[in-house]
């Protein structure tokens, strides 16, 4: 280091010396910081890449059970049930004509092939619909046992008509794989899906869409929608995707935007984007590390760690041009702010990093991994804005006109704001008083709503197909496992 830098570094030191011991240590850190600059700022990012390698491990999950806790009674119940009985994932085409009732040759032609052509998707173990439901029909002594619509090149009107009154009246299909006003049905793949293989479902969810598309491209009157079990599962993964590939490149540009519109410095905004991105990287890391499935809760860590890490930067970034327009030195600026800025920081992200991590207490395990990446990612923002973040500012060429006429600049604005508030004090603490309360007076039109189609935005094609659904077959039920007590009495005449 030259004498210039060496000279500059020695004038906090004196000009604080009577300041208290957590601004004495922040200004000891910086001092380091300062000084070893070209071994800091390398060593932090490699570290930090390091730990971000675990990264790596991370995927999104496939199954909806990760939102439920191991001992969650009714996750409990549900895991006894598909013991005995088998999981109910499945994948459902939802058919429905544009024109006319489900009971032509045309749909039913089309549920025939739909039917057929589902035995070929992933891990299917069942195909369910109006056309392959076995219906039962007594001949003197003897009972046949066929499919209702055995072969669909015999489908006369007469036929036709005899399908309906069947499944009118069968309880198993009226209203369940037909819908009571005849206008929609569905067919269903039921598929077990191994939880040990990576995004299985969307695999079994895009050769569901490939039959659809095939299906509509030969079909043209009829409107088919994707739904089930596994599509939901899918939908997760889809919805997660799209958040990663769009929403937090977003939320990362108009930061830098910002921050570079406001600090007019490029420097400044490349070195608080290096402090969100290593910061994030811890964060995303540790999960990586700690076998973390990512979820639409958990994947809203990085945009919380990046709104933590660059008010952490701003904080120095902003006391660091402050002082530099003051006609301070860079270097000793960076110490300065530094050393100010080092408790109120730590303060604000140890009670920060707390309130992340008692959403350990949560019953959904995706918000214990949102809130331990989220506690992970915040420490180490305040780790590289005290350390990092002097260090590669001293590298980095960053020049601060000195302070003229500052009325026009952020600093300027604030400062007209601030007498404002001393001059008027009454009435602007009635004013804020008055908007506060405004606002928690809608508290009581919130509503306590955990339905799951809800969790989708409507663009969404799985919310639409759910929305498609729902008038015709409902989107949810609920299923009572009756226990005889032991072995054999479920058929007993008291128990049926």
């Amino acid at each position: 280091m030259d004498g210039m830098d060496q000279s500059s570094l020695a004038a906090p030191a004196h000009k604080h010396s009577g300041k208290g011991g957590v601004e004495r240590i922040g200004m000891s850190v910086a001092l380091v910081c300062v000084h070893f600059r070209w071994l800091i700022v390398p060593f932090l990012i490699f570290a930090c890449v390091g730990i971000g390698y675990g990264a790596s491990a991370l995927k999104f999950a496939g199954d909806y059970r990760v939102f439920f806790g191991p001992n969650n009674p009714d996750f409990v119940a549900s895991e006894n049930a598909q013991a005995t009985f088998g999981k109910p994932d499945n994948i459902a085409f939802v058919i429905i004509p544009k024109e006319g009732t489900i009971y032509t040759e045309h749909t039913l032609r089309a549920v025939h092939e739909l039917t057929a052509k589902s035995w070929t998707l992933p891990y299917v173990s069942r195909v369910d619909s109006l056309t392959n439901f076995q219906n039962t029909v007594g001949e003197g002594d003897d009972l046949i046992v066929e499919d209702l619509v055995l072969d669909p090149a015999s489908l006369t009107p007469a036929r036709l008509k005899e399908i309906e009154r069947i499944a009118k009246a069968e309880p198993l299909v009226h209203g369940f794989v037909a819908s009571r006003d005849s206008a929609a049905t569905i067919v269903s793949a039921t598929v077990q899906l191994p939880g040990d293989v990576a995004q299985v479902a969307s695999v079994a969810s895009d050769k569901a869409r490939a039959l659809r598309d095939n299906l509509i491209a030969k079909y043209p009157n009829l409107d088919v929608h994707i739904t089930g079990v596994a599509t939901l599962s899918a939908a997760f993964e889809e919805a997660g995707q799209q958040d990663a590939q769009t929403l937090i490149p977003a939320v990362y540009v108009f930061i830098l935007v910002v921050i570079l519109v406001a600090l007019r410095s490029f420097a400044a905004m490349l070195g608080g984007l290096l402090v969100i991105a290593l910061a994030t990287l811890v964060g995303m890391g540790i999960g990586g590390f700690t076998g973390v499935e990512i979820t639409p809760i958990s994947l809203a860590a990085p945009t919380i760690i990046l709104t933590v890490a660059v008010a952490d930067a701003i904080h120095v970034i902003a006391g660091i041009r402050t002082k530099m327009r003051s006609g301070m030195a860079k270097n000793e600026a960076i110490i300065s702010a530094t050393a100010l800025n080092f408790a109120p920081i730590g303060i604000t992200s140890l009670t920060t990093v707390i309130g992340f991590l008692t959403l350990n207490f949560s019953d959904s395990p995706p918000f214990h991994h949102l809130g331990n990446m989220s506690a992970a990612g915040i420490a180490a923002a305040w780790l590289l804005s005290i350390t990092f973040l002097p260090a590669v500012l001293a590298i980095l060429p960053m020049k601060v006109k000195p302070a003229n006429d500052a009325s026009g600049t952020p600093s300027g604005i604030v400062m007209r704001l601030a007498e404002l508030v001393i001059a008027r004090p009454m009435a602007v603490g009635a004013a804020t008083l008055g908007i506060c309360i405004a606002a928690i007076a809608f508290i009581p039109t919130m509503t306590v709503n955990d339905q799951w189609s809800g969790y989708f935005d409507e663009r969404l094609e799985f919310r639409q197909a759910i929305d498609a659904a729902d008038p015709f077959f409902g989107s949810d039920n609920i299923e009572f496992v009756v226990d005889p007590g032991e072995p054999g009495a479920v058929t007993e005449p008291q128990f049926l």
